[in-house]
């Protein structure tokens, strides 16, 4: 019997006193689950009641349920989210590092996105074209829908209110105003930790209820999330932070609340931050600096050493050796030696390992973990401008599904809030009165609630553009007619002033040119 099976016949013997015969403790749970080393482990429980055989049809050996044609749906939850939930801590388990999970992330993020160049790019590169892009809201029914007429006084009393009527009546007596880009800011903040949140603030002016400010919840204030029996329906979200000079525990209720989330599994309200599969790199990367540093300093300047003088004392060692380790560069660097002792800096020799190359592959991949890879290109040997193209259509990609998420999220919540509030049976944008008691009422139609929507997300070169039009234009086929919205958009795109508004648009006779046959004739051509 060698070493290795010794070893492994010592660790099996420890190991079966702790374990039973099916390698788990009399509690029924795994020993790194009981000591809290493995988060996937689950108790063996045995089931509360007999579980039913499944009905297998004959078609293929498919599994089934009981014919379901003539029976009523169950309301009931059956399943599990499979996050755990308690008392509104939540548990990430597929999270191995403890320092990485729930609210715990949020302080390592924050470093990263404020000390990392790279980590500062990338989250840049995946904010700014979303903050640039144009939002709008769109009616909620078609232009062939009975109901599009009330469906375009809804969207446009909600686009009203979300970009020109976000103010706040303060104290002094004035007017506090809130963009619609900081309220896209804020919701960005969940591609750094995850999740980001706003609260609803109502404003009811002249019998119209309308919101004065989508005011920010900053993620570090996240502390728990209440949730309904079924274990995925919020419920509040309980903050600690700080309003003013006061620390405050606060409970948001789930109306008043638009959450964002990123990433999110189960119900995981914390979400997945982007920045979650570059820490490595960051980290690793951070340690290069660290040593890069080290390394200039000392070699920069030598390494020192001290050449004792004759019958030196153990207190002149002790001292040589606290000069010789504190020396370090300063512009009055200086020394005063002992007669008959010297000074030597000692140069490195051999080769020292350049850790330019490692930091670069960290930074290659803090940019790779968002998918954006094109922002390498000029620090490599290798990259082609077809390849950015592709990488670049890729990115895009991303960021519209993330505007996607934010559009979606506040179209199903706030904006769905402002319009029951004003559109319902209960509220009339129009007056106070029960929508009942208007003569106009629409009560067999549905609300049409309108959609926030985000558009021109890639970076458009009109130059090229216009390049396309004008082979399409040449080619002679019906896709594309000139008229004036074509032209100002262009124009707007270009810098120049959009042509005035008038009856149609100028049609010009094709362009006569003159071909030379003979220095005597000339053919006028189409």
């Amino acid at each position: 019997m060698g070493a290795v099976d010794t070893i492994r016949g010592w660790f099996e013997n420890l190991d079966s006193r702790f374990r039973g015969n099916d390698g788990r403790t009399s509690s029924g749970i795994s020993v790194e689950a009981e000591y809290g080393l493995d988060p996937l482990a689950t108790p063996t429980l045995e089931p509360s009641a007999p579980v039913p055989e499944p009905h297998v049809s004959g078609v293929g050996g498919q599994v089934s349920g009981p014919d379901t044609r003539h029976l009523a749906p169950s309301t009931s939850v059956v399943g599990a989210p499979g996050t755990p939930i308690f008392y509104g801590f939540v548990r990430d388990l597929g999270e191995y590092n403890p320092k990485l999970e729930g609210r715990g992330a949020f302080r390592i993020y924050e470093q990263m996105r404020r000390s990392d160049a790279d980590v500062a790019a990338a989250l840049a590169a995946c904010k700014l074209p979303i903050r640039a892009a144009d939002w709008q809201v769109i009616p909620g029914a078609g232009s062939n829908d009975p109901g599009y007429r009330r469906a375009v006084e809804v969207a446009d009393f909600v686009r009203e209110n979300l970009f020109g009527r976000l103010e706040s009546p303060t104290l002094s007596g004035g007017w506090a105003t809130q963009t619609f880009e900081s309220v896209i800011e804020n919701a960005l903040l969940a591609l750094d930790f995850g999740c980001a949140a706003h609260e609803d603030l109502w404003h009811v002016d002249a019998g119209a209820v309308r919101l004065r400010r989508l005011s920010a919840r900053l993620p570090l204030t996240f502390y728990r999330f209440h949730v309904e029996p079924d274990g995925e329906t919020l419920i509040a979200l309980e903050q600690w932070g700080y309003r003013g000079d006061d620390f405050v525990n606060v409970r948001v209720p789930a109306d008043k609340l638009t959450l964002f989330v990123v990433n999110r599994e189960g119900a995981n309200f914390y979400g997945r931050s982007l920045l979650r599969p570059a820490y490595q790199h960051w980290y690793v990367k951070a340690q290069l600096y660290r040593i890069d540093a080290i390394s200039c300093e000392r070699n920069g300047m030598g390494i020192p050493w001290i050449e004792q003088g004759p019958n030196a004392s153990p207190a002149d060692v002790k001292s040589a050796r606290e000069w010789a380790t504190k020396l370090s560069i300063h512009e009055n660097l200086g020394l005063a030696l002992p007669p008959g002792w010297q000074l030597h800096l000692e140069g490195v020799r051999g080769a020292v390992r350049d850790p330019a190359a490692s930091i670069r592959h960290h930074s290659e991949m803090i940019a790779r973990s968002v998918l954006a890879m094109f922002m390498s290109l000029g620090t490599s040997e290798t990259g082609s401008r077809a390849l950015g193209n592709v990488m670049t259509d890729f990115f895009y990609l991303s960021l519209e599904a993330t505007a996607r998420l934010i559009a979606e999220t506040l179209s199903q919540t706030s904006i769905r809030r402002l319009v029951d509030f004003n559109f319902s049976d209960e509220w009339r944008v129009t007056s106070g009165k029960h929508k009942a008691d208007l003569p106009h009422a629409t009560n067999h139609l549905p609300l049409p609630y309108p959609r926030l929507v985000c558009s021109n997300i890639a970076v458009l070169n009109p130059l090229e553009t216009l390049s396309v039009l004008k082979d399409v234009a040449a080619a002679s086929v019906d896709i594309l007619q000139p008229d004036d919205d074509t032209e100002n958009y262009f124009r707007k795109k270009l810098g120049l002033p959009v042509k005035a508004a008038r009856g149609g648009r100028t049609r010009y006779a094709p362009i006569q040119e003159r071909v030379l046959i003979s220095p005597s004739k000339e053919v006028a051509r189409n």
